[in-house]
């Protein structure tokens, strides 16, 4: 696992398995997974969602995820374990 910090309390965690995940502050909240962009269900701020759609090159929203495969946050959590 290789883990870059790629902006202000942004990172991104590469697993080996074929998944970069995004991590803002501390909690994983996007991925790009076999080339599926995956963003997690919750919303946790504007700060957050701009990070979000810099690394997806989406423009997501909180109530939409600019079709985005939706996941939980346990989702993304298990793949940076």
């Amino acid at each position: 696992m290789e883990v870059r910090q790629i902006g202000s309390n942004m990172s991104e965690v590469l697993n080996g398995k074929g998944a970069r995940v995004l991590v803002s502050y501390s909690t994983p909240v996007a991925a790009f997974v076999h080339g599926e962009v995956w963003v997690c269900s919750e919303w946790y701020s504007m700060t957050t969602t701009t990070h979000i759609n810099k690394f997806t090159g989406l423009s997501t929203t909180k109530n939409n995820k600019d079709g985005a495969r939706v996941v939980s946050t346990a989702e993304l959590q298990e793949l940076i374990r």
